[in-house]
């Protein structure tokens, strides 16, 4: 007779990536997470999984079972959670990652807000970027801001977030304005992404479409920093109008090339195609859907801190 107790630590192990993380999670130790994943061997006669001490591979039979039993057990913690706290409540744990800057200006906002609609509900918050990685790992949820790689998952849009390109006052003086994107090159630049070596930024101009190469002084997922690092007069950053919106208004920031719309990919919200998803997470996907107006909203703001949905109803109100 097989224990269940086996199939749900190998489920775990396999979601978060490792035995070190499983035992973390779940506060039993890792040894004993071992033995019984290798008693379940024994009883199936059959290797689940390829391990030693840097890397952990499922095979296939482990990922079927894992697939065919993570879908079960969802739905069995779900049930367990309904009786205890009764008819139509939710409860249980989210696993949620995003990047850094989302996290901060919008989960951050969204979170709260949801925990008091259901009080039963907590939450796990990864702050990164490499949102298809965490979802192998176990999250329930992850947030993406790029062109997301081909893969199994869901992917639900949640809005573009409309990058400009921005320099303090005193770099531009030091260092002269850019009034095409190949004076780019000459510049000191802040790209979004992991890697300073090289970048690839589009622009769409009055009158021609144009990629450009260009070789950052700095990268970073973390679109916070890219701000700081403009605003410290380090270059120009090619970030999210609605963070420096304040910056701008202020003449803390500048706009360089603003004729030139240019993009990072849009804001795409993930989670497994594969698998059952339990009525906590699925409920908070239809919040942050419903939230999503909100977002390409403050996605569109302009600099004078109306949006161009505004200015295209106050045209129309004016030519009536």
């Amino acid at each position: 007779m097989f224990d269940y107790n086996e199939i749900a630590l190998f489920i775990k192990v396999v979601e978060t990536g490792s035995f070190t993380e499983a035992s973390s999670q779940l506060g039993i130790p890792k040894g004993t997470i071992s033995r019984k994943v290798a008693q379940l061997e024994e009883r199936l006669g059959t290797r689940l999984m390829q391990r030693n001490t840097r890397t952990l591979n499922i095979t296939d039979a482990g990922r079927e079972l894992s697939n065919r039993c993570g879908s079960l057990l969802s739905q069995l913690e779900e049930a367990t959670s309904g009786v205890r706290l009764g008819h139509g409540e939710l409860a249980g744990n989210i696993r949620v990652a995003g990047p850094s800057s989302f996290v901060r200006h919008v989960l951050a906002q969204w979170i709260p807000s949801f925990m008091e609609r259901y009080p039963g509900i907590t939450f796990e918050v990864i702050t990164s970027d490499t949102g298809v990685d965490l979802l192998e790992q176990g999250a329930d949820i992850a947030f993406f801001i790029g062109h997301l790689p081909d893969s199994s998952f869901i992917a639900r849009n949640i809005g573009d977030p409309a990058p400009v390109m921005v320099a303090s006052p005193e770099y531009l003086a030091k260092n002269g304005t850019p009034n095409e994107p190949t004076d780019l090159q000459g510049h000191s630049t802040l790209s979004y992404g992991t890697s300073a070596g090289r970048a690839s930024w589009e622009f769409v101009g009055p009158e021609l479409n144009q990629r450009l190469d260009v070789t950052p002084r700095a990268a970073s997922y973390d679109l916070d920093l890219l701000v700081a690092a403009a605003l410290d007069g380090l270059g120009i950053a090619h970030v999210p109008r609605f963070l420096v919106s304040h910056h701008l208004n202020n003449g803390r920031l500048l706009r360089v090339l603003p004729d030139y719309h240019t993009s990072i990919g849009d804001l795409s919200m993930i989670y497994p195609s594969n698998r059952y998803l339990p009525t906590r997470v699925r409920e908070f996907i239809d919040f942050a859907v419903s939230k999503s107006t909100e977002v390409r909203r403050s996605f569109r703001q302009r600099d004078d801190g109306k949006t161009e949905s505004d200015l295209e109803q106050s045209s129309v109100t004016s030519a009536a």
